[in-house]
């Protein structure tokens, strides 16, 4: 059995186009269902903690607003993405796969999930 500490769960935003937003809601966020972000840390589901970086990825909708999604994320152990994977590699350390990956492992401000299962979308977030 995991306790919350061990499986690092953190409040992330997720930029997307607001036509995607009933989508979201009805089936979660699938990064196979439109890509709007460069990849460069794998083919997966990005999440910043960031609310400037989550911004770039989305777009404004007829109304001249953004749209951000904040969600839980479970962020367990990390290694730093590249734009070839699609799922984290094998830690040998333990003998198990990764949970995400990022942009730097020491500072994080970009988290990639591959399982949908592992993140779940909280609030809908609308600004100018």
């Amino acid at each position: 059995m995991y306790d919350e500490n061990q499986l690092n769960v953190q409040k992330l935003f997720h930029g997307t186009d607001s036509a995607k937003i009933d989508t979201v809601c009805k089936e979660n966020i699938d990064w196979r269902q439109g890509i709007t972000v460069e990849q460069n840390f794998g083919k997966g589901t990005y999440f910043s903690n960031s609310a400037a970086i989550a911004r770039r990825h989305s777009t404004i909708n007829e109304s001249g607003h953004y749209v951000l999604i904040l969600a839980e994320v479970i962020i367990g152990s990390v290694i730093k993405g590249s734009p070839t994977l699609t799922r984290p590699p094998a830690n040998i350390s333990n003998n198990t796969f990764y949970d995400t990956t990022v942009d730097d492992v020491d500072a994080p401000t970009i988290f990639v999930k591959y399982d949908k299962e592992e993140y779940y979308p909280e609030y809908i977030i609308e600004f100018f």
